[in-house]
């Protein structure tokens, strides 16, 4: 560690054997048979991730230090990986992705060791050992029976977590995408301010006329969202994207970062959806502040902030675009009540926008199940959060709907009839006497 050069002498000397010397010397031999060799370099290599991925979650920076040092090991060790490939004459398996990324990590890693050992950094070490100990499990079957190596159905799955794992790097630049915490930050202000501080600041004082304010934010919000609608519809659905299955493109093709920077833009307006609270609140109408409301805003924001980061584009694009839709017809039922208040009571398809919600979250939570049986590249995983989170949010707006729609009906006729019954009731003593 005190200096680079015996890490680029081992980085000249692992790419003139792999590249060069190794290819030559097997030229006119027979594969190497190491079939043991490859159970143990396998069995060593899952204990050692195991161990890092385990010992990493530590308060203790020191032992994070030393995590650190022993991963920058482990890459050494991955050269194997390739060496193994020559000696067994696999050199289709050696492309330059494989390499690149075998020499790339082990000088990130010396990188991060010698400058930045610990902190924010063991985020990406304690990812990659997760996804390690998948793939050298996956490895071992296969070593252990070639057979194996087809039967394996969740080997395609590797190459997905593998993808996953790491960021997008197109997205890295931009504004609070480098990491989570400027999210969570926004997050944790908010709920103090919708919950705690807004409550008791306008606890004393009258409701603020934000009649203007709210005429602009509207608009605004239905001139955003329609062409964020058209956006996707001319970059995904008009341009041959399947409704059934579409895998993210990560390239730097123009169509691609346009589809990404539409991603980056509904992120940025989750963030302006916050604002409906506030309104709600600096308005003293905090019983709209529920549950479902700041639920449904909070998780909104961080499932967005995770689709630009790790999968902008594919076959979450229809996620948010129905959510554009309905977004429109809500604010713009919005904009005519804010324009007059009387409209409120009389526009007559108020309580179809919640059924409009809920349709919505219905197509959501069957469109990600259509993914189970597709086969495109996209990662099955995000069923496992976001076919849960929209039958959950289904079923809460259900619940809403009844509610305030079908069960009040009957309530509000009994009390209309108490309300005539109670003058008679009042008037009968009264003739009485």
């Amino acid at each position: 560690m005190k200096n680079p050069l015996k890490v680029l002498l081992l980085l000249i000397f692992y790419l003139y054997f792999v590249l060069k010397w190794g290819p030559k010397y097997m030229e006119k031999r027979k594969p190497f048979n190491l079939e043991r060799i490859l159970i143990v370099f396998n069995v060593a290599q899952i204990a050692v991730c195991s161990y890092m991925f385990i010992s990493a979650i530590t308060p203790y920076p020191m032992h994070l230090v030393k995590m650190s040092y022993i991963y920058f090991l482990t890459k050494i060790l991955d050269l194997l990986d390739t060496v193994f490939f020559i000696l067994r004459k696999k050199d289709n398996q050696v492309t330059f992705l494989h390499v690149y990324h075998h020499g790339g990590m082990l000088l990130l890693t010396w990188i991060g060791v010698k400058y930045l050992p610990g902190g924010h950094g063991v985020t990406v070490g304690i990812l990659n050992s997760f996804v390690h100990v998948a793939m050298y499990t996956y490895y071992l079957l296969s070593s252990f029976d070639s057979k194996y190596k087809n039967n394996i159905w969740w080997k395609k799955h590797i190459t997905q977590l593998q993808l996953v794992s790491q960021w997008d790097p197109r997205v890295y630049p931009w504004p609070m995408m480098k990491n989570p915490f400027p999210t969570i930050a926004v997050l944790l202000l908010y709920l103090q301010l919708v919950l705690k501080w807004g409550p008791r600041f306008m606890e004393k004082r009258k409701p603020f006329n934000l009649r203007y304010i709210m005429i602009a934010y509207n608009s605004a919000q239905i001139v955003l969202c329609t062409n964020l609608l058209l956006d996707s519809l001319r970059l995904c659905y008009f341009a041959g994207y399947s409704l059934l299955c579409e895998p993210v493109d990560y390239s730097n093709s123009e169509r691609a970062i346009a589809i990404a920077k539409g991603f980056y833009t509904y992120y940025l307006l989750k963030n302006l959806d916050l604002l409906d609270t506030v309104f709600f609140v600096l308005r003293k109408k905090q019983n709209q502040v529920t549950f479902l409301h700041v639920y449904h805003h909070t998780g909104m924001q961080l499932l967005a902030w995770h689709s630009v980061k790790y999968l902008p584009g594919g076959h979450g694009a229809f996620m948010g675009s129905i959510n554009c839709l309905v977004h429109i017809i809500m604010y713009f039922y919005y904009l005519l009540t804010a324009i007059n208040p009387r409209y409120k009571g009389s526009v007559w398809w108020k309580k179809y926008l919640t059924q409009l919600q809920i349709i919505q979250f219905f197509c959501i939570f069957a469109h990600w199940m259509v993914l189970i049986a597709g086969d495109c590249g996209f990662p099955r995983f995000p069923i496992l959060i976001l076919v849960p989170q929209n039958l959950f949010m289904f079923c809460l707006f259900a619940d809403f709907y009844y509610r305030e729609y079908i069960r009040k009906k009957p309530q509000e006729r009994a009390a209309k009839s108490q309300v005539t019954v109670q003058p008679v009731q009042h008037l009968d003593p009264i003739k009485e006497i």
